[in-house]
């Protein structure tokens, strides 16, 4: 468990009231991204990211966030710098601090080729030294009223600060695109001669959250989402195409007969309603002859309503079938927004979209710009299939 500051927690659980995205029309996004103007620098490419994300709130709220963090800055900045007093350099070094450790499988091999990665010291304390006020300053200087852009700003800063100072990594590595303090770090590592290194690691589509970032380098898995980045206005040097050897499985290589089905269903959340949906289309692909499975989220899925509709041997269990087998075992994907997905297309399986029980979202993802909602990626629609 990664230790973390009062501060740090405070910031993240003010920072957690938004809309879903997907309720937004996609054109009121790209309308309120398009009047942006062009960042000069990575303090406003950071405070624009910023801008985009407070797009999901509501007025009073991030003026609330502001006046807390207002008050909350001037102590968290004494604190922090006392702190700092007491860092000194370790005997160990590292030659990259990741927090990729629940990720590995995503990790580039140029990367881990490159660098030897710890990950039991990332964020393990925080501290500022009086070299990094130059930030802190010219934060405050340029958006004065915003007080929890600069104190989320800082708090970040003072966990690389520590890292940087206490273990002196060559690169940083993590996978942090969708955070708006994410352009300031990467000025603050490169000022410390530190590479600031982002990996791709889920799914991604048209969503301003994820707007005018810059590290160092941005792995990315296809070229299609350079193109995606770029219309996020993200910066354009930073951009390296490396496929993650987990999203493309050696045909064969985990061939079972006892895990194998035709169509395959990844789960994420989803409803009561939304699960008999899902069943009654599976339903219709085995009348044809296929055989069925399911395999629930680990995390999100609620499989008790699942084990309610569909009977045990047809449930594929995370624990008990890893996924490159889950997707070496089938002929064909089904599913909505997950990034298993991707894994099955780049490992020559057929994908299929479900636009029965998730036409809304389907539809939606098509506006963003999904890869495969987008014809980027060959995919089929469930509708067509069941209704054959």
């Amino acid at each position: 468990m990664q230790k973390a500051n009062i501060f740090y927690i405070i910031a993240r659980k003010l920072h957690q009231r938004t809309k879903d995205f997907l309720e937004i029309p996609v054109e009121r996004e790209r309308a309120f991204l398009k009047s942006l103007p062009e960042p000069k620098d990575d303090y406003q490419r950071s405070y624009l990211q910023y801008c985009c994300q407070n797009f999901y709130k509501k007025t009073y709220v991030v003026l609330f966030l502001n006046i807390v963090a207002w008050l909350i800055q001037p102590f968290a900045l004494l604190f922090l710098l006392a702190k700092g007093v007491f860092v000194n350099q370790q005997s160990v070094s590292f030659d990259a601090v990741s927090d990729l450790e629940d990720f590995k499988e995503v990790i580039p091999q140029e990367v881990k080729g490159r660098y030897t990665l710890d990950f039991a010291h990332w964020f393990s304390a925080c501290s500022l030294s009086r070299k990094d006020l130059f930030v802190v300053w010219h934060l405050w200087k340029k958006y004065p009223f915003s007080g929890f852009f600069n104190l989320k700003c800082m708090l970040k800063l003072s966990y690389y600060s520590h890292m940087i100072r206490a273990y002196r990594p060559k690169a940083i590595v993590t996978h942090n695109e969708f955070a708006f303090t994410s352009s300031i770090s990467t000025h603050f590592c490169e000022h410390w001669g530190v590479k600031h290194i982002n990996v791709m690691h889920g799914e991604k589509l048209f969503y301003i959250r994820d707007s005018f970032f810059r590290f160092t380098q941005m792995y990315i898995w296809n070229e299609y989402y350079r193109d995606l980045f770029l219309s996020l206005r993200a910066a354009s040097s930073q951009f390296v195409v490396s496929v993650p050897q987990s999203l493309h499985i050696e045909e064969g290589k985990y061939q079972s007969e006892e895990v194998y089905a035709d169509f395959k269903y990844y789960l994420q959340i989803y409803t009561a309603d939304q699960i008999a949906s899902i069943v009654s289309s599976m339903e219709k692909l085995k009348r044809k002859g296929y055989s069925v499975k399911y395999r629930p989220h680990p995390r999100y899925s609620n499989i008790a309503l699942l084990e309610n509709v569909v009977s045990k041997s047809e449930i594929e269990y995370p624990r008990e079938v890893s996924i490159l087998s889950s997707v070496d075992n089938s002929k064909y994907a089904v599913g909505s927004f997950t990034t298993v997905l991707n894994q099955a297309a780049a490992s020559g399986k057929t994908v299929v979209l479900d636009d029965v029980t998730y036409v809304q979202q389907y539809l939606s993802l098509e506006q963003r710009g999904y890869i495969f909602s987008a014809c980027s990626l060959s995919s089929h629609k469930l509708s067509s299939l069941i209704n054959l």
